[in-house]
Parts: C-alpha cells; sequence; structure tokens
C-alpha cells in the first residue's frame, strides 16, 4: 500500500499523482486516424454489403399430380400380386393379376368362332363368284378340319348345282332335238307338196281331155290340202318347240344364277357376323389385358386392399393406390400472413427436407409456382397462406436414388423475398423501437 503524506494545505497528498503528471500519457495521432477509418470501413461495409433476405415456411411434399385409385371395371378373383404397400412403380408395371368369372368372354372360343365364319366366307365367295376358293392361309393352319370341311361343302353344293343343271341340259338337248325333227319333217313336207302340187297341175290339164278320172283328181287335191295342212302345223310347231328351248336354257341359267344369289345373301350375313366376332374378340382382348393390372403412373403403392391369391375383387372396388412420382417435386408449405406481401409467384427457394440432413446432403433449389388468393386456418386456428413451390430434382445427391425425396416427406422452405444490407439489418431494430415504442396504453 502506497504512503499517503499532508501537504502544505492540510490535504492528503498521493505520491502517484506526482508520477502521473510527471509522465503524461501519449496519444498517438495515428491510432486516431486508424480507429476513425476502421469505424468509417464498416459504416460503408454495412452500408453496400447485401445480405439475401427470407420469408421461412414449414410444409411437406405433394404429388404433382392427383393419387390414382387402381379399380377393375369387371371385377374378378384374385390371381396373383405383384406388389406390396410402399413398392415403387413405373408406369406399365403388373400390379396384380385377376381370374375372370363368368360374366367374362371366352377369347379362345370367340377365335375359333371368327376363324370358322372367315372360312365359311372364303367358301361363299367362291360360290358367289363360280370361281376357285381362296384359302385363307392362317385360318385354315389353325383349323385343318375346319378347312376341309368348307372345301367339302363347296364340292357337295357344286356337285347338286351340277345335277340340277344336267337334268335342265337333258331338256335342252330334246328340245333341240325336236325342233331339229320338225324342221327335217316340214322340209320332207313341203318337198311332198311341191310334188303333189305338180301332180294336181298335170291331173287337172289331163282332166280336161278326160284322159283321167275325176276320182284320182280329187285325191290328188285331197293329198295337196293334207300337206300344205301339215306343213302349217310344222310351221307353228317349231316356233314352239323354240320357245320351249330358251326355256330350258333359261332354267339353265337362272339355276346358277340362284345358285350365286343364295351364296352372296349368306356371304352379307357371315359379314355381318364377322363384324360382330371381331368386336366381341376386341372386347375379350381388352378384357384380357385388363385381366393384368398395370400401373398407370410412376409412382408408390398405396393401401393395398388385397393381400391374399383367391380374393373377390367386385365390379369397380379400389383395389389400391399409386402416389405419383416425377422429376419436378411440388412443396406445399404454410406461409405466414405477415410474410405474405413479400412473397411472389417465380420466386426462388431453398427447399431443406427435413428426413436428410441438410449440412451433409443441402437442399433442392425451387420456385414459387402458386400462392392460394385467401389465407386459411390450420388445425390450432392459426392463419396461413398455401404456397406451392416446385422443384426440377425429385433427389438429393449427384445421382439419382440414392437420397429419393418422396410425397409426404416433411420439408422446410426459405422463399428468398429480396436482399438487405447489413446496415437495414442494424438499423431496423432501432427503427422498430422507436415507432413502437411508447405507444401503449
Amino acid at each position: 500500500m502506497t504512503d499517503s503524506t499532508i501537504d502544505s494545505t492540510g490535504g492528503l497528498h498521493n505520491p502517484l499523482d506526482d508520477l502521473v503528471a510527471e509522465n503524461p500519457v501519449k496519444v498517438s495521432h495515428k491510432l486516431v486516424w486508424a480507429v476513425m477509418i476502421l469505424l468509417a470501413s464498416s459504416v460503408a461495409w454495412s452500408y453496400f454489403i447485401t445480405l439475401p433476405e427470407y420469408a421461412v415456411a414449414i410444409g411437406s411434399v405433394v404429388p404433382q399430380s392427383q393419387i390414382k385409385v387402381v379399380q377393375h371395371l369387371e371385377g374378378g378373383i384374385v390371381q396373383d400380386i405383384y406388389v406390396a404397400d410402399g413398392d415403387s412403380v413405373n408406369k406399365g408395371d403388373p400390379l396384380i393379376q385377376l381370374k375372370l368369372g363368368s360374366t367374362g368372354l371366352n377369347r379362345e372360343d370367340l377365335q375359333v368362332r371368327l376363324d370358322g365364319l372367315a372360312l365359311t366366307r372364303a367358301r361363299l365367295k367362291a360360290e358367289s363368284s363360280g370361281r376357285d376358293m381362296i384359302m385363307p392361309k392362317d385360318e385354315a393352319k389353325r383349323h385343318p378340319e375346319l378347312a376341309s370341311a368348307e372345301l367339302n361343302q363347296l364340292d357337295s353344293r357344286r356337285g347338286e348345282l351340277e345335277s340340277s343343271q344336267t337334268v335342265q341340259r337333258s331338256q335342252v338337248t330334246q328340245a333341240e332335238l325336236a325342233i331339229k325333227t320338225l324342221r327335217t319333217n316340214k322340209a320332207s313336207m313341203e318337198k311332198d307338196l311341191k310334188i303333189s302340187r305338180d301332180k294336181l297341175a298335170t291331173s287337172a290339164g289331163l282332166l280336161a281331155i278326160r284322159l283321167v278320172t275325176k276320182t284320182s283328181h280329187q285325191e290328188l287335191e285331197s293329198a295337196v290340202v293334207q300337206l300344205e295342212g301339215q306343213v302349217n302345223t310344222m310351221g307353228v310347231e317349231i316356233p314352239k318347240a323354240q320357245s320351249a328351248l330358251k326355256e330350258a336354257k333359261d332354267r339353265v341359267t337362272e339355276l346358277t344364277l340362284k345358285f350365286r344369289r343364295e351364296a352372296a345373301g349368306q356371304l352379307s350375313d357371315i359379314q355381318q357376323k364377322i363384324a360382330s366376332a371381331r368386336q366381341l374378340l376386341s372386347q375379350a382382348s381388352a378384357q384380357r389385358l385388363r385381366t393384368e393390372i398395370v400401373s398407370p403412373i410412376d409412382g408408390v403403392i398405396k393401401n393395398l386392399a388385397f393381400n391374399t391369391v383367391g380374393g373377390v375383387v367386385k365390379a369397380g372396388e379400389p383395389i389400391m393406390q399409386v402416389v405419383p412420382t416425377s422429376e419436378t417435386l411440388v412443396i406445399e408449405v404454410h406461409l405466414a400472413p405477415e410474410d405474405r406481401g413479400y412473397v411472389e409467384v417465380g420466386q426462388k427457394a431453398l427447399v431443406k427436407v427435413t428426413s436428410y440432413d441438410f449440412i451433409r446432403y443441402g437442399g433442392l433449389d425451387g420456385r414459387v409456382t402458386q400462392i392460394s388468393p385467401d389465407s386459411d386456418l390450420d388445425e390450432q386456428g392459426s392463419p396461413y397462406f398455401l404456397v406451392k413451390v416446385s422443384t426440377e430434382r425429385s433427389y438429393l445427391g449427384t445421382k439419382e436414388g440414392d437420397l429419393p425425396i418422396t410425397p409426404g416427406m416433411q420439408a422446410s422452405v426459405d422463399i428468398k423475398t429480396g436482399d438487405k444490407s447489413v446496415m437495414e439489418y442494424l438499423v431496423r431494430p432501432v427503427l422498430k423501437i422507436r415507432y413502437e415504442a411508447f405507444h401503449e396504453r
């Protein structure tokens, strides 16, 4: 402890005071300038250097499109199950195999029916055209017995036609023979008539000089009249015979035409049956394709309603759901009302998925794509604006599939609302206190 003495004025005197008085502190001008420059630089730095400003909102990853409910039009019995809840599937992957009940169309029977109709059509085309039968190769190869039966039927029907035509042709031959006979007889009678007329003329001359009797002359006249009558009769019979010949020939032609008309009519019916069978076969094929239920989209299986083979699926009954996944994610977040005025569509955002460590794996770049026009209330009754943020990737890291992000994951989204200088960050609390302080009642 330093000893104190009493000075001439009667007060206490400390020796340290004398020491300080003898050695005054010398403040460096350089130090003062350095401090001033540092302060000025700090103020300038805080004024010109800006930092990003974010609005932070919490939400979750949602499907970009609606969840697909997998159903079956006709229903059936579960034959195979290829997936389980949580499995990732691609569009077109098989999910479940059904076996149709009694209401299902039998594709095999329909195919046999269609092949048979095609073979019948080929036969009817041959019958209606009078040409050889052009056998459809595929149908004949699948059903050689049906093809053989159609060929046999074609031969049989043509044989029946030929038999009927043979009868009619014989009548044509008879008519032609009758005409030939009539013409021959007529020619012979005309020749006899000429001779008889010559005899009658000679007899008339001899009768005038009484060299022949009148009786013999009258006999010659009677013979001429008789021959003339026969010749006239022949003249009438020949046209009748010609008419009969034409009718016989027409009947032969009509048999062929009738045969072809019947074939053409049956062909028209067969064409309609083929069209109907093809439609049913198409339905059966589509129905068979539907028995193997495939994924309508890329996604994740959810709420699989059938886990055992043999289960009965009713028509239109939900079988499972497929939650869609895609390269683009949509994050729905609840934005606080006080931040609504700063958030706009198109602003950049940083998505931090809480399932993965942000420090280690980072986040996803995104953009605000939609903002609800009005606020809503959450379960606690707090107001919020629903904001949708889309990303360009659906995974974290450098390789797709390593850290996938799926619907339902929670996320924190930092929406960049602008930039603010360091000075504004420092001054803002002071200004806020200035405008808000001493206003309470």
